[in-house]
């Protein structure tokens, strides 16, 4: 973690921004957490999941 830390760092990016450029470099399509949407009731996802990826649901 702190290599991490420092990598967001020295490229003047805090994390989330980093894991963020980290997983389309490896090719993650799908994240989850606070840094990409406050909590939202179950429905509510699977509308927003489906809405964005409509061929894969």
């Amino acid at each position: 973690m702190r290599e991490l830390n420092q990598a967001a760092a020295d490229l003047k990016m805090n994390q989330p921004e980093l894991e963020t450029e980290l997983m389309k470099e490896i090719g993650a399509y799908v994240a989850q957490g606070y840094f990409y949407s406050k909590p939202v009731p179950e429905a509510e996802f699977e509308a927003k999941l489906a809405a964005d990826f409509p061929d894969n649901i």
